[in-house]
């Protein structure tokens, strides 16, 4: 068992990716969590947002995500954007999408699909401890 340096939301929503390195599997909450933080993690807790937009780049596929229930908020996500990265480009690394997110918003080329802001997906809090 390895621990991950990371507090997350684990979830899955299925979009269809557009580069070949497929992630869709977690909403990071911290990035190298203190212990006090870890322990005040409301671990298996379920949350539930919503897709309010989505960024594509030649690099980055990632969807901008609000929480709508649950004890996770917007205002948690370390990064300040909650995200999911939905998928990357060879050799790019998911991390990217934040600063993609970034320039979507400054530029005004955020993606906003009705279809996906009306469906409410959850996942479950987690340490980031994964088996390898």
């Amino acid at each position: 068992m390895t621990r991950q340096p990371f507090t997350h939301i684990r979830t899955h929503t299925g979009a269809t990716p557009c580069h070949g390195n497929v992630h869709d599997h977690h909403i990071t909450i911290k990035f190298k969590p203190s212990e006090a933080e870890i322990e005040s993690t409301p671990h298996m807790a379920a949350s539930g947002f919503v897709v309010i937009g989505e960024v594509v780049t030649a690099r980055v596929q990632a969807f901008i995500v609000h929480f709508v229930s649950g004890p996770i908020r917007d205002t948690d996500i370390n990064s300040g954007f909650p995200h999911i990265t939905i998928s990357t480009a060879d050799g790019v690394k998911p991390v990217e999408s934040i600063q993609a997110i970034k320039d979507a918003i400054r530029d005004g080329t955020v993606i906003t699909r009705g279809e996906w802001s009306n469906t409410q997906f959850f996942g479950t809090v987690s340490d980031g401890a994964k088996v390898w």
